[in-house]
């Protein structure tokens, strides 16, 4: 017998003890007079009589994980047929997953209409001939091939990359040093602002690729490179014809153009964004040709490319003037110099595809954490 009215008690079996729980309330994610948990699939609240279904799994690509669960938000996961519940929340197939990533079928229904637009107009403007030119710069008459090197003077490398807001240009001014003595003042200052002229990224192009960055990169790129390459054949003709032609004002000097057989040439590499101009003279004697001494004078070598993962940034190793460094003799060992130049250009080749553009257009040699850029300078 007890005069306290606070009998002693217990929770039953599956219940939280009462010194944690003096309410013996059953917890969310069981239920039941017994209180026990519920199955994979179902979720409760405080003190339910009965489980209740979860509904937020989507879809057929997916499965429920943990029982006793304690909201409607219970925990699923894809099955092991479709990507995983972290990249693909919705446990899409693989088909509605592509088209999901794409954009959705709006946007790629917006892209192939774009497309089919596209090919329609450039079979209405040019049906003779494909869009996506093959031909490359420098496999045409006068390129600079290898046998011309005995006749090399200098070379002069254009401003800019041929693309919008970066258009090829030559440098305005007096005429450069190394050619003073071939070619005139006025004629080459009207060279200059001719081909700065003709060098010009006209608005319609620059706003056609960054229509199609925005609705296909893919086609923006190759469209690009088209592009680039057709300014640069327009390009290489007005040089050959102020180089050659008679019936237009030419640069040399009026002294020379009897005496000597000179030539200038524009070439670039295959993506058209480095551009230089070539200058020989084929009256030269070819016996008196010699090799450049690396050890007694430097040459600089310029990467073409984008700084891009499609185009990045690489040095030419069939350029003739490559070629003429790796015929350098600097040891008795035969072929050595060779090795090392070769060597040269195709480790900077392998290691500027691994340092981002941005990274290079930030350059500060005062800054101590760049290592991929540092790694680039010592090879």
């Amino acid at each position: 017998v007890s005069i306290n009215p606070d009998c002693p008690y217990e929770c039953v079996p599956g219940v939280p003890t009462v010194s944690i729980n003096p309410d013996c309330n059953c917890p969310a994610g069981f239920a039941g007079l017994l209180c026990e948990s519920c199955p994979v699939g179902t979720w409760s609240s405080v003190n339910s009589l009965e489980c209740r279904p979860c509904t937020n799994k989507p879809g057929k690509f997916s499965v429920y994980t943990q029982r006793a669960w304690s909201n409607p938000s219970c925990a699923y996961k894809c099955t092991s047929d479709v990507f995983n519940v972290h990249d693909n929340p919705k446990c899409l197939g693989s088909l509605m997953y592509a088209v999901e990533f794409y954009g959705g079928p709006l946007r790629i229904t917006v892209i192939f209409g774009l497309w089919l637009l596209a090919g329609v107009v450039l079979l209405c403007v040019r049906p003779r001939k494909m869009y996506f030119d093959r031909e490359i710069i420098g496999e045409r008459r006068g390129q600079f091939v290898h046998e011309k090197l005995p006749y090399h003077l200098c070379r002069i490398y254009l401003c800019g990359k041929n693309e919008p807001g970066k258009a090829w240009a030559l440098s305005n001014g007096p005429v450069p040093e190394a050619l003073q003595d071939l070619v005139q003042q006025g004629p080459w200052e009207s060279f200059t602002a001719e081909f700065n002229w003709a060098a010009q990224i006209t608005d319609s192009d620059n706003l056609l690729v960054q229509f199609l960055m925005l609705v296909q990169p893919s086609i923006a790129q190759q469209i690009s490179l088209t592009r680039r390459r057709r300014r640069a054949e327009t390009l290489c003709r007005l040089v050959q014809s102020r180089s050659e032609d008679k019936g237009r004002a030419l640069v040399w000097h009026n002294d020379l153009e009897n005496e000597r057989t000179l030539q200038m040439i524009l070439s670039c590499d295959k993506g058209a964004t480095l551009g230089y101009i070539d200058f020989f003279d084929i009256s030269l004697e070819l016996f008196d040709w010699k090799p450049v001494d690396l050890r007694k004078e430097a040459r600089f070598l310029v990467a073409h490319g984008t700084g891009t993962y499609l185009d990045p940034f690489a040095l030419d190793v069939s350029d003739p003037l490559v070629e003429q460094l790796a015929q350098t003799d600097l040891t008795e060992e035969k072929n050595a110099t060779a090795k090392a130049v070769y060597n040269i250009v195709f480790t900077f080749n392998r290691l500027s595809r691994l340092v981002p553009k941005s990274e290079l257009e930030s350059i500060d040699h005062n800054t101590p954490d760049m290592p991929r850029v540092k790694m680039l300078e010592t090879g």
